[in-house]
């Protein structure tokens, strides 16, 4: 069944204690008082925030109490300042990042003087105290100064407090105070980008598209949902009224690694790699003030070759092995590099022969397993060898001071060749591709300056990263061959794998309005996200699980374990199952509907008390099949019913 979740937070905080409310999205705000010298408010007076960069503003009037609002910013560099008959301007820089609150007050004088200070949203502490939530801000000067070895934006997640390696290859490998790994959420500019399988990022962007990102690992407000770890608010650039671009390129490169000490023992090369990351940004005005557009591309070249080292059975023991072992090396025969120094000896009883285990009589000596290695592609310090490409486009329309309309489209095509992983034949491996896209509409409308609404439809397509565990995807058909294997040793033998994941379809549809009225400003909105998996379950039994107890078993070409997986006709675990048998099919097409409701209060009781109440409503649908395959959505309820250690969603 769903899962209903329901929030009730009402949290009470001294000296402006206070949550930021944003329903997963990248804007900030900007509220303050307008005061004289002697901090008397002005009510009535004009406010204006103009942004530098793209000639657009907003105005707005404080209320009886002097202070003023803006709900739903963009990110970028503003000029703030307010005006009274009498009175001499005031005007303050401020800059808004994502998803942060900034609170600027300003003082009007009655000599002609203008105050010049500069206000930010995240690296000044002194005026976030709009902002009780625990996180960082991580600018465009920090992703590109502080070192990152792949330039991949979500390495950055480490410098944060409280942040540790997980060491269980998921999500991005990252667990933020205590949290798990998996428990986090990852925005990019509001849409959400999760790989919901593994919980990851979906899909990766070129670095220098970042205008910033901001890393929330604590005190979540009603308008946050999904997962409680941390959330990863990812920002991309955008045009300006300037034309301006860059061109660059990173390489890592063998010649400056050394080689490896097992490779200098078995008097093996060095392995040789090369990375190229190189790629471009240009953004600029279509329109100066209207319409500007951002593009940005990023290529990632890997080749990567060296020896790869392996133990395999000898042609000795395959001679003393029965004809049942033999056939498994017919079609991937053994290599032949063997090692005649790097060899282990044991006591085996010949395939035929008549052996007593106790007193050791007919067992004989022989050269066992042999060290080899094959020259092939592998991940040697660059990455795994790839060509992938990496591109966004941005488009940024102004339409008055009271609408920003945004369209930004990205795009991840990651091609992995296939790395050798086994020493026999370049058939069983099998080369991977990850191609994900993201398309997002985000509309910004102030119908008042008290009430303005942001409205966002998103559309994303993810088969995941091959760098990440659960984000691979084969280019080619697998050899359909057991999966051979000896208990407890480190022994190479010729063996298939499951195929695994495809491909997701999400769409996403948010909205969220803000309504300031006196002491109090409001915030409410939905979002409805609806999901089409289409996945290939990889799991034991796809295809044949063929493991030998030991080398004496090896030898007489007996399994202790063999399983693979049949059709199941409809029945449950502990039923029989007629003739003839066939395989089952491990394909799902899930479906997923996940609507969501919020409500929240900033309510500003006065300069050192702010009391902030909200409630949130979120449902986890329950996944059903279509057409044909709705029947196996119960039998895969019953099966869970009934095997509480069954993770699948069916059970053959």
């Amino acid at each position: 069944m769903g899962r209903y979740i329901c929030k009730a937070r009402l949290l009470l905080a001294a000296f402006l204690l206070s949550f930021p409310a944003f329903p997963q999205t990248f804007t900030g705000t900007v509220s303050g008082r307008v005061v004289d010298r002697e901090q008397l408010s002005f009510a009535g007076a004009s406010v204006t925030l103009h942004n530098v960069e793209k000639d657009f503003e907003r105005r707005t009037s404080t209320d009886a109490t002097g202070e003023y609002h803006f709900q739903l910013i963009p990110p970028g560099t503003y000029r703030l300042k307010a005006e009274y008959p009498g009175f001499a301007r005031s005007e303050i820089n401020v800059e808004i990042v994502v998803a942060t609150s900034v609170r600027a007050d300003l003082t009007l004088r009655i000599q002609p003087a203008r105050e010049e200070i500069k206000v930010l949203g995240e690296g000044a502490v002194s005026v976030q105290t709009e902002n009780a939530s625990l996180g960082q801000v991580i600018t465009p000067h920090e992703l590109t100064e502080l070192p990152s070895l792949g330039r991949s934006l979500y390495d950055f997640i480490a410098i944060m407090p409280g942040a540790t390696s997980s060491n269980d290859a998921l999500g991005v490998g990252v667990a933020v105070d205590g949290g798990r790994t998996q428990s986090a959420n990852y925005l990019l500019d509001g849409a959400e980008n999760n790989e919901i399988f593994m919980s990851a990022p979906a899909m990766d962007v070129p670095l220098d598209s970042i205008q910033e990102f901001k890393v929330q690992t604590n005190h979540f407000s009603a308008e946050y949902g999904r997962n409680s770890g941390f959330t990863v608010n990812i920002v991309t650039k955008s045009g300006t009224n300037t034309l301006h671009g860059s061109l660059y390129d990173y390489f890592r490169n063998s010649a400056f690694a050394a080689n490896t000490f097992d490779n200098n023992a078995h008097g093996l090369p060095r392995a040789v790699f090369n990375r190229h990351q190189f790629g471009g940004t240009i953004g600029g005005p279509v329109r100066k003030g209207k319409l500007f557009f951002f593009a940005s591309t990023e290529a990632i070249r890997v080749r990567s070759s060296g020896p790869n080292n392996f133990f395999v059975p000898t042609p000795q023991l395959l001679a003393a092995s029965s004809p049942g072992t033999q056939a498994i090396f017919e079609r991937f025969p053994l290599p032949k590099n063997l090692s005649t120094t790097n060899v282990r000896n044991e006591f085996v009883c010949p395939y035929g022969f008549s052996c007593d285990p106790q007193s050791g009589g007919g067992l004989v000596s022989l050269p066992a397993f042999a060290f080899t290695s094959r020259i092939g592609p592998q991940d040697f310090g660059a990455g795994p060898p790839q060509n992938t490409i990496l591109t966004i486009g941005h488009v940024d329309w102004v339409h008055g001071s009271k609408t920003q309309a945004s369209v930004r489209y990205a795009i991840e095509n990651k091609d992995q060749f296939a790395v050798a992983y086994q020493p026999y034949s370049t058939e069983l491996d099998v080369p991977l591709y990850g191609h994900n896209q993201n398309v997002s509409i985000n509309v910004i409308h102030a119908y008042s300056p008290r009430f303005a609404t942001e409205s966002r439809i998103a559309y994303d397509r993810v088969t995941g990263d091959p760098e990440r565990f659960g984000g691979e995807g084969d280019s080619v058909p697998k050899p359909p061959i057991p999966s051979f294997s000896i208990l407890n040793e480190p022994i190479s033998l010729p063996g298939g794998s499951p195929d695994a994941f495809g491909p997701t379809n999400g769409y996403q549809f948010f909205q969220n309005n803000t309504y300031s009225v006196g002491k109090h400003v409001l915030r409410f909105g939905a979002q409805f996200v609806h999901l089409r998996q289409n996945y290939t379950f990889g799991i034991a039994g796809q295809i044949a699980d063929a493991q030998f107890a030991n080398t004496q078993g090896f030898v007489d070409g007996t399994v202790q374990l063999y399983s693979i997986a049949v059709d199941p006709k409809g029945h449950l675990p502990g039923e029989s199952i007629d003739p003839p048998f066939g395989p089952p099919n491990f394909t799902r097409h899930y479906h997923y509907n996940e609507p969501a409701l919020f409500i929240a209060d900033t309510w500003r009781i006065n300069p050192r008390l702010t009391l902030t109440p909200g409630l949130r409503w979120e449902y986890f649908g329950v996944f059903h099949s279509p057409g044909s395959e709705e029947v196996l959505d119960s039998i895969s309820i019953r099966v869970a019913e009934q095997i509480s250690w069954c993770k699948w969603p069916t059970a053959e």
